[in-house]
């Protein structure tokens, strides 16, 4: 593996990471807008969690700027691991083969046409 792909999978294994953090995030804004226990989960971390995140958000909104942040790192995600995917095929040609060509993920479906 080189150096490029290591990097993606870095990028790839933080992106899942910060996914997983939105999770509790989601969690943690329910609990405090309901005031709920949460069960199976610290309560005070997740609540704490969610406050901070609505108080960032200046309470306005808070799950549309969660789901906003959530589509930014899904698109970031699936970037990486198309181009490890690229870097792969293009490695296992050795050179004997052109690697499929990028795909702009980003774009919306029917764009340019």
């Amino acid at each position: 593996m080189g150096e490029l792909e290591s990097l993606l999978v870095e990028k790839i294994v933080a992106t899942h990471w910060r996914m997983q953090r939105l999770e509790r995030v989601e969690a943690g804004i329910f609990a405090f807008e309901l005031d709920v226990e949460l069960e199976g989960m610290p309560n005070a971390d997740i609540v704490t969690l969610g406050k901070s995140f609505i108080w960032d958000a200046d309470r306005a909104n808070a799950f549309s700027k969660l789901s906003r942040y959530q589509t930014a790192i899904e698109r970031s995600l699936y970037k990486a691991i198309h181009e490890l995917q690229r870097l792969q095929a293009a490695r296992r040609a050795e050179g004997n083969v052109s690697p499929p060509a990028a795909v702009d993920v980003t774009g919306i479906a029917g764009e340019g046409l």
